[in-house]
C-alpha cells in the first residue's frame, strides 16, 4: 500500500509541479502582456505629444505669417487710401481755384458789359431826351448842348 501511496503521491507531485509550471507560465503571460501594453501606451502618448506639439507649432507660425501678411495689407491700403486723398484735396483745391478764375473773370466782364450799356443807355436816353425837348418847343435860342445835341441850359 506504501508503494500505492509513493505512487500516487510522486504523481500528485508532478502535476501539482505541472500545474504550477502553467501556473507560472500563464502568470509570466500576463505579465509579459502588460509591460507590452504599457509600452505601447507610452509610445502612442509620445506619438501624440509630439503630433501635438508640432500642430501647435505649426499654427503659431501660420498666425503668425497671416498677422503679418494682414498688417501689411493694412499698412499698403491706408498708405494708398492717404495718397488717394492727397491726390484729391490737391484735385479740389486746383478745380476752385480754377473756378475762383473763371468766376472772377466772368464778373469782370459782366461789370464791363454792365458798364458799357449803362453808357450807351444815358448817351442814347440823353439824346432822345434833347430831340424829344426840341421837337417839342421848337429849336432854343440859345443852347449850350453837348456833342449828343441835348441842352445843356434852359431854353429862352
Amino acid at each position: 500500500m506504501r508503494s500505492k501511496l509513493v505512487a500516487q503521491g510522486l504523481m500528485l507531485m508532478v502535476v501539482s509541479a505541472g500545474v504550477a509550471a502553467m501556473a507560472q507560465s500563464a502568470g509570466q503571460d500576463l505579465k509579459t502582456a502588460g509591460d507590452d501594453t504599457k509600452h505601447a501606451a507610452v509610445k502612442t502618448g509620445s506619438a501624440v505629444k509630439k503630433g501635438t506639439l508640432t500642430a501647435v507649432h505649426k499654427t503659431k507660425e501660420g498666425t503668425a505669417t497671416a498677422y503679418d501678411k494682414t498688417k501689411e495689407g493694412t499698412v499698403k491700403g491706408y498708405d494708398k487710401t492717404k495718397e488717394g486723398a492727397d491726390v484729391a484735396a490737391k484735385k479740389t483745391a486746383e478745380g476752385t481755384k480754377v473756378a475762383a478764375d473763371k468766376t472772377a473773370d466772368a464778373s469782370k466782364t459782366a461789370a464791363k458789359k454792365t458798364e458799357t450799356g449803362t453808357k450807351t443807355a444815358y448817351h442814347s436816353t440823353k439824346k432822345a431826351t434833347g430831340n424829344a425837348v426840341r421837337g417839342v418847343q421848337g429849336k432854343p435860342k440859345t443852347t449850350t448842348g453837348d456833342a449828343s445835341g441835348a441842352p445843356v441850359s434852359k431854353p429862352q
